[in-house]
C-alpha cells in the first residue's frame, strides 16, 4: 500500500481533489463512473498542488462514489507492505512505543506467532 507523507492536510487534499471534480463538471455519480470507467482496474490520477498524485476511482455507492487514494510510487509517498504495517500497529497498541524499528516489528510478529 502506499501513505502519503507530505503536509498536506487531510482537509486540504479533499478540498482540493473536490474542487477538481467540480472543475470538470465531474460531481455527478454517473459523470465520474463513466470518467473514470467502472471496471475494477479503471482509474484516473489527479495531481494536487504539492505535486503528489492521487488515484480516484468509482466506487458503485450512491454517496460515496470517490475512492481516493495516493498514487503508486506518487511524490511525497512511500510504500509499506501490509503485514509491516500492521505489526507496527500492533506493536504501537501493546508496547505505546510511537518510534518503532525493524526489531521492534520482529518482535510484534512473534506476538502473533510468525516465523521470522
Amino acid at each position: 500500500m502506499d501513505v502519503y507523507s507530505g503536509s498536506l492536510s487531510i482537509y486540504k487534499i479533499l478540498k482540493e481533489a473536490i474542487s477538481f471534480l467540480e472543475m470538470k463538471s465531474i460531481t455527478k455519480k454517473e459523470v465520474f463512473a463513466e470518467w473514470t470507467g467502472r471496471d475494477i482496474n479503471d482509474y484516473r490520477i489527479i495531481t494536487l498542488s504539492d505535486t503528489s498524485q492521487w488515484m480516484l476511482k468509482f466506487h458503485n455507492d450512491e454517496k460515496r462514489f470517490v475512492h481516493l487514494f495516493p498514487a503508486r510510487l506518487s511524490p511525497h509517498s512511500f510504500r509499506i507492505k501490509a503485514n509491516t504495517l500492521k505489526s507496527a500497529i500492533l506493536y504501537y497498541i501493546i508496547i505505546g512505543k510511537d518510534y518503532i524499528t525493524g526489531e521492534d516489528l520482529n518482535r510484534a510478529r512473534t506476538l502473533l506467532g510468525y516465523r521470522l
